[in-house]
């Protein structure tokens, strides 16, 4: 308002000043201090407006506290943080599968303030609710894709069972019932992966739905359930252990968290499901506040003891630009939508 006031004020002076002139001169000098007027009212100075950040910037997680999702981001926003030289605050908002933290940072500011950190199911949700309240692609800026980790599939050691992912595909179709598979839950990334499967191979899977991970990890430890897709990091210990059988990965390429196992795509081409971590901002986030998060984000990724500690984990940091993981979301989401609908699957 400052501003302003001193943009009138000066028109002002140059009104009297052309009281005093006639004719052209006079239409000329009311254009030019018109003109003026404008420029100053519709363009505040920059040192008015400041740099971005000025005050603490705020990270809504979708979900609770311990999962991926939180722990990554934990792990790097004191990085960022340092960068910016503001305090990178995580907002815990979890509800309705990530959706309530989604829509929250979708109707937020589009200020650089409030951030999104979320993972794949958030280009699943609009496609599992009928009414999740936000579009992945419309709603939101992509700023960097932070971790991407293939899923395993696995199996019990039992005897006869299958010890490749050719000899697990025929005993599916060859038993009519149909082969049992563990997820940490519906629409979980387990569950919509195992449906991308028995598209892709035919088989008859049916799916055994859990309340998370663990529950799911420990009945096909105990051989109670004939199968799971699990990040390389729930299920690797037990896989190294001789506990549980890794017959694929679900990468477009094997991982070198398990470089002897095959990838699905080497007998299914094409086939692809990963789980992944991204921040994106709301839609309408200034562009130059995107660049200097992407550029913060993948300074903290570089960093050997940062890539050390996800690779640890079972997830590969990734970075990039903007426009690659926003490729990345449309790609997931057309996907995972074209599947959801085909099957009929649905969370309301």
């Amino acid at each position: 308002m400052r501003g302003a006031w001193s943009a009138i004020v000066c028109a002002v002076g140059f009104q009297r000043r052309a009281q005093g002139l006639s004719g052209p001169l006079a239409g000329l000098y009311a254009a030019l201090v018109g003109s003026a007027l404008s420029a100053m009212l519709a363009s505040p100075p920059a040192a008015a407006q400041g740099a971005w950040p000025q005050h603490p910037v705020r990270i809504v997680v979708p979900y609770p506290p311990g999962g991926v999702t939180d722990l990554v981001i934990r792990q790097l926003s004191p990085l960022v943080a340092e960068r910016l030289g503001q305090p990178v605050l995580i907002d815990n908002r979890s509800g309705a599968a990530g959706v309530t933290g989604t829509v929250s940072v979708a109707r937020a500011a589009p200020d650089g303030y409030t951030l999104l950190v979320t993972f794949d199911n958030f280009s699943n949700n609009p496609y599992l609710f009928r009414n999740a309240g936000y579009d992945a692609v419309r709603d939101f800026a992509p700023i960097a894709l932070l971790m991407r980790s293939p899923q395993v599939l696995i199996v019990p050691p039992r005897p006869g069972g299958p010890r490749t992912l050719a000899e697990f595909v025929d005993q599916a179709k060859a038993r009519g019932e149909g082969r049992h598979y563990a997820s940490a839950g519906a629409g979980s990334s387990g569950h919509l992966t195992g449906e991308l499967f028995r598209t892709a191979t035919g088989t008859d899977l049916i799916a055994v739905h859990y309340k998370g991970g663990g529950p799911a990890i420990n009945d096909i430890l105990g051989g109670q359930v004939d199968a799971m897709f699990t990040p390389i990091g729930l299920a690797g210990q037990h896989v190294k252990g001789g506990r549980l059988i890794a017959l694929a990965v679900t990468s477009a390429q094997r991982s070198s968290q398990l470089p002897d196992v095959p990838a699905v795509a080497e007998r299914y081409p094409g086939f692809e499901a990963q789980a992944w971590v991204g921040l994106l901002a709301p839609a309408q986030t200034p562009r130059a506040v995107i660049e200097r998060l992407n550029g913060e984000i993948n300074t903290a990724l570089a960093r050997t003891e940062v890539r050390d500690k996800f690779a640890a984990q079972g997830y590969e940091a990734v970075g990039g630009t903007p426009e690659s993981f926003g490729e990345w979301v449309r790609v997931e989401a057309a996907r995972w939508g074209a599947l959801i609908r085909s099957r009929n699957i649905t969370l309301d």
